[in-house]
């Protein structure tokens, strides 16, 4: 179907010159349902079934190739487990994988079904999360950096692709990190420190302050689009890109050097149970890479 995802990609493929591969899993879910007991007969369901999903991924290919995208789809007759998912983008290596957010429950608040929290886990590329009331082309984009915290290649690589895909959408891209004056005070307190003062608050916020610029700086962030929060982080990002109409979110995960899987950090975590909108998860092992067709640089103010 023509989903939020497909009309991202699109417009997405269209703006930066990129291929599009389109993905489709069907698990036999309308098979199962017949009861068939007959191998023949299941068979010869389940051959119908992957002939109307492949004329239909054909026929949206087929679409996509007439605007002068380079497009093609795939058909897998499995259950879209995240093993099989994740296979799937390891051997097409994307520059980003675009995909419909799930829905666990229409009675809670909007939250990531298993295989959406496995890809944003493991996912050796950037994934961009859309849910189905979402800005397909986002306009506003809000990159969340922690320069305090030291990660800096996964900062460089996350505003690296938060820059080229607001490049591509002709979004504004704003920089957001969160300064928790009493954290930093509790962890880098003397041992002998009875008391956090007011002083010491100031000096911690200031030095954050003074990271979170010089970062900015170096990326060519206009003061402007520069936000510097205090509070929380997971609660305080939420709400400040739900009050200021941010149509995106852009975060960052770690990479775990034995296992080789996402290891997406508690403030991550946190923000993504909480979010409402559009996100984006970028590793730091993409750092090197050129996200979707060009080269990313600093957008003009």
């Amino acid at each position: 179907r023509r989903t939020p995802a497909f009309e991202c990609a699109q417009a997405l493929a269209l703006a930066s010159g990129a291929s599009l591969h389109l993905a489709v899993f069907d698990h036999g879910g309308a098979v199962a349902a017949l009861g068939l007991a007959e191998a023949e007969a299941t068979r010869r369901a389940r051959n119908g079934v992957i002939a109307e999903q492949r004329l239909r991924a054909e026929g949206l290919a087929a679409a996509l190739r007439t605007q002068g995208i380079k497009a093609d789809a795939s058909i897998s007759w499995e259950y879209p487990a995240p093993d099989a998912v994740l296979a799937l983008i390891d051997r097409q290596n994307p520059d980003l994988v675009v995909k419909d957010v799930q829905l666990e429950s229409p009675l809670r608040r909007l939250l990531y079904a298993p295989l959406d929290w496995e890809l944003l886990r493991r996912s050796p590329a950037p994934v961009l999360l859309l849910p189905e009331d979402g800005e397909v082309v986002p306009k506003r984009i809000l990159a969340a950096v922690d320069p305090q915290a030291g990660n800096h290649d996964l900062d460089d690589a996350l505003v690296r692709e938060a820059f080229a895909l607001a490049l591509h959408c002709g979004a504004e891209l704003h920089l957001a990190t969160v300064c928790d004056a009493y954290f930093d005070m509790v962890t880098q307190a003397m041992p002998y420190t009875p008391i956090a003062s007011d002083a010491g608050f100031a000096a911690a916020d200031a030095a954050r302050r003074q990271l979170f610029d010089a970062f900015a700086d170096r990326h060519s962030v206009p003061v402007e689009r520069r936000h510097f929060l205090r509070g929380l982080p997971a609660p305080t990002l939420t709400d400040f890109a739900a009050g200021q109409g941010f149509d995106l979110m852009v975060l960052g995960a770690s990479v775990h050097s034995r296992l080789e899987h996402m290891l997406m950090g508690s403030t991550t975590k946190q923000v993504l149970r909480h979010l409402r909108g559009s996100v984006m998860v970028v590793k730091a092992s993409r750092s090197n890479v050129v996200p979707i067709g060009i080269a990313a640089r600093p957008m003009q103010n």
